[in-house]
């Protein structure tokens, strides 16, 4: 079956015309820059810690919306990646509360050594309050990301939510990753 011109250029015109899913304004910090999906929604770090907090909108089946937050504390703080990775290992667990199986991976990118863990069962997270023990939920996703490389010391990320929301964002979050880049004090706009 041969194609027309007309359904070539139909094809065409719906590629050019698909909007971007990551934003058109990257957000920087410690000399590294990353796209953040344009259907996250930006709001107020909550803590002095977060360098950025990002909503993650709830499908309509769920209950809460996810959370992707990026930590930052300085050059030389905040620990090794494996540390972090052990530790956000330990915060997702199964139903007979032993960590749950997780996917941990290593890659490069611009210079940027990238470790990540992604796991799925209870979430537990860490507690605001000294002497609270964190609250469980269950069916909730977790992925962590540790960015070592930039001139001005490593990122750390955290996204949370309900298990098919982190889910049904994964193609969104490695996208965002993938877009991690370091960038030199000139071009910093944060």
């Amino acid at each position: 079956m041969k194609p027309t011109k007309q359904l070539l250029f139909a094809i065409l015109t719906s590629i050019l015309l698909i909007p971007s899913s990551l934003s058109a304004a990257p957000f920087t910090k410690a000399a590294i820059q990353i796209q953040i999906p344009s259907s996250w929604v930006s709001s107020t770090p909550s803590s002095s810690m977060r360098a950025g907090e990002w909503k993650i909108p709830k499908q309509k089946k769920e209950t809460d919306e996810g959370e992707f937050v990026i930590f930052y504390f300085g050059i030389d703080q905040g620990g090794d990646a494996q540390s972090n990775l052990n530790r956000w290992k330990n915060q997702i667990t199964n139903s007979q509360g032993a960590p749950a199986p997780s996917e941990i991976s290593v890659k490069n990118i611009d210079g940027l050594h990238i470790s990540q863990i992604q796991s799925f069962g209870t979430y537990s997270g860490m507690s605001s309050q000294p002497g609270v023990p964190p609250l469980a939920k269950p069916n909730f996703g977790f992925i962590g990301v540790v960015v070592e490389g930039g001139a001005e010391g490593s990122l750390f990320f955290r996204i949370s939510g309900p298990e098919s929301l982190i889910k049904s964002q994964l193609p969104q979050i490695q996208k965002m990753i993938d877009s991690l880049k370091k960038i030199d004090s000139s071009e910093k706009k944060k």
